[in-house]
């Protein structure tokens, strides 16, 4: 190998390891908790105190709902998916909790209005326990064989159409409802959420 080919071959490996490193710190996530007691419920959802169940509950009657948000943090990577990682546990064994997305509002400075709703932007992507992904971006997941054991699961923000980018410093509102009298959810207890996180990858 002569003088000039070893240092080409150098230079790839130096490039090559620059790439690598860089694609790894584009890997790099944050993590934004969100209070579960500041949120607002409608239709039947309700919070309360307790050391023994998760507060945030929604029972086995119609659609219990509720609504969070928060602003994108300075780091985040423009335009990158953003990760709903929420908690859950039930007093029901041996059956199923069918959740959906209920609202996705987003909002920038001298941004034209969000005309768009909660399909599309928001979806479900995964669950800790058995699961099955439905129409409208919900998801169908088998409560824990333990009763009040807490389980996972996530749901991706992503841009879309209706707000095709997403920047630190937009506002993030959603919100998640229960579908009870459908036929897949065939719990008969609450379904508690005990805490809602936002996982991001960092710039």
């Amino acid at each position: 190998m002569t003088r000039t080919q070893g240092c080409r071959s150098l230079i790839m490996g130096l490039s090559i390891v620059a790439t690598a490193m860089a694609t790894s710190a584009h890997a790099q996530t944050n993590r934004l908790s969100l209070n579960p007691y500041a949120v607002a419920v409608a239709d039947g959802a309700f919070l309360f105190l307790s050391g023994f169940d998760a507060p945030l509950r929604l029972p086995n009657a119609g659609n219990p709902n509720f609504g969070t948000g928060f602003t994108i943090p300075n780091d985040y990577l423009p335009n990158a998916t953003l990760r709903v990682q929420i908690l859950w546990e039930t007093p029901s064994t041996g059956c199923n909790v069918h959740l959906l997305p209920n609202i996705l509002f987003r909002a920038r400075a001298g941004q034209p209005r969000d005309f768009g709703n909660a399909v599309g932007g928001l979806s479900a992507v995964n669950a800790s326990t058995p699961f099955t992904l439905s129409g409208g971006g919900g998801i169908i997941m088998a409560a824990p064989a333990t009763a009040h054991e807490t389980a996972r699961v996530r749901f991706n923000i992503v841009p879309d159409n209706d707000f095709p980018t997403l920047q630190p410093g937009d506002a993030i509102n959603f919100g998640f409802y229960r579908q009870s009298g459908s036929v897949n959810d065939t719990c008969t207890g609450d379904l508690g959420i005990a805490g809602i996180s936002i996982v991001y990858p960092t710039s």
